[in-house]
């Protein structure tokens, strides 16, 4: 990734991810990340590459896509990069600076200590990370046809 500037003050994005945050939960967590300015067409996320990054967005807009389909975009205030730290896999998506882009960027200790400063922010995580099951779920269906409400295939993994 290509850093065009650096900032140096710590500063938490507004985002929703850190909403309902404690004043003692924002000074902790605003000491974390480093805020960074990146070029339009800046790749931040590789798909199937190693993840060792958390980003947020303060500013700017980033698409995100999957073997080449785009899948969403990401604007001020959205996070991404999240699964790649919490289970150790490759990046499930390429990312892409559609824009020039202002983020904050966690390194994986500075993303543990964030989801372990914070209930609402690990509450957060895995609500939107829901959100994006179930998109990808609807996906899925549209793409083999199936009505949205009818039974999945049996693939021998309980759900």
């Amino acid at each position: 990734m290509q850093i065009i500037r650096q900032f140096d003050k710590p500063h938490l994005p507004e985002a929703a991810i850190f909403a309902g945050c404690s004043a003692r939960e924002h000074r902790s967590l605003s000491r974390l990340g480093t805020t960074v300015r990146v070029r339009p067409g800046t790749t931040l996320t590789p798909e199937g590459r190693p993840g060792k990054e958390f980003f947020v967005i303060k500013d700017g807009a980033a698409t995100c896509t999957f073997r080449g389909s785009e899948l969403a975009h990401f604007s001020n205030g959205d996070f991404f990069g999240e699964m790649a730290l919490l289970d150790g896999g490759p990046r499930t998506a390429t990312v892409i600076a559609e824009t020039p882009l202002d983020l904050v960027v966690y390194s994986t200790v500075e993303f543990r200590t964030m989801v372990d400063t914070s209930s609402r922010i690990r509450r957060h995580l895995l609500t939107e990370m829901a959100h994006r099951l179930r998109a990808a779920d609807a996906e899925v269906s549209r793409v083999l046809e199936l009505p949205a409400n009818s039974d999945p295939p049996n693939t021998g993994i309980d759900a």
